[in-house]
C-alpha cells in the first residue's frame, strides 16, 4: 500500500492505494479506499490478522498517522 513516483521536475507523487495477492489463485485484488492520505515510505507490518500502516511522507512532509486493514471483512480502521 502506498509508494510514490518521481515528478518531472522535483519531488514525488505519493500513492494512496494498494492490492492484496492471493498465491493460491495467483491474483491481485485492489484494496478498498483507506482512511489515511496517500504516502510513501510508510512502515507496514502483518500481525497475522491485519496489516498495519504508520507514518511515511507526502512529498517530504512527515506523516504521523496510520490505519489497520483487516482482509477478512475487507475493512480499514
Amino acid at each position: 500500500w502506498g509508494g510514490s513516483a518521481p515528478l518531472p521536475t522535483t519531488g514525488e507523487a505519493p500513492f494512496g492505494d494498494g492490492a492484496a495477492y492471493d498465491p493460491i489463485d495467483r491474483q491481485w485484488t485492489a484494496l478498498p479506499a483507506a482512511p489515511i492520505s496517500a504516502r510513501s515510505n510508510a512502515a507496514s507490518v502483518w500481525t497475522g490478522n491485519e496489516m498495519l500502516i504508520w507514518g511515511g511522507s507526502d512529498n517530504g512532509t512527515s506523516l504521523t498517522d496510520g490505519a489497520a486493514y483487516d482482509p477478512a471483512p475487507e475493512t480499514w480502521r
